[in-house]
C-alpha cells in the first residue's frame, strides 16, 4: 500500500505535534518531581513517568522527522498522480 504524501505530511505534523506535547508533560512533571525532591519528598510516579514520557516524545519527533524526510523524497510521478 502506496502512501500519499498529503498523507505522509499530515502524519508528521501529527506525530511532531504530538510529540512536543509528550515533551512538554514530560519535563513539566519532572520539575514538580525535582521541586518535590528539594522539599525531601520523592514522587515515585515522576520518576517513573518524567524519562518515559520524554523518551516516548522524542521518538515521535524522530517519526515525524523520518515522514517529513520520506515525503520530500518521493519520486515526482508519484507527487503528479495525487494532483
Amino acid at each position: 500500500m502506496k502512501t500519499s504524501t498529503a498523507e505522509l505530511i499530515r502524519n508528521s505534523r501529527r506525530a511532531s505535534s504530538a510529540g512536543t506535547d509528550l515533551l512538554t508533560i514530560g519535563a513539566s512533571i519532572g520539575a514538580l518531581g525535582l521541586a518535590g525532591a528539594a522539599l525531601g519528598a520523592v514522587c515515585p510516579a515522576c520518576v517513573v513517568a518524567t524519562p518515559a514520557l520524554l523518551g516516548f516524545g522524542l521518538v515521535q519527533k524522530l517519526r515525524a522527522f523520518f515522514l517529513a524526510k520520506k515525503a520530500k523524497n518521493l519520486p515526482a510521478a508519484s507527487r503528479l498522480e495525487e494532483a
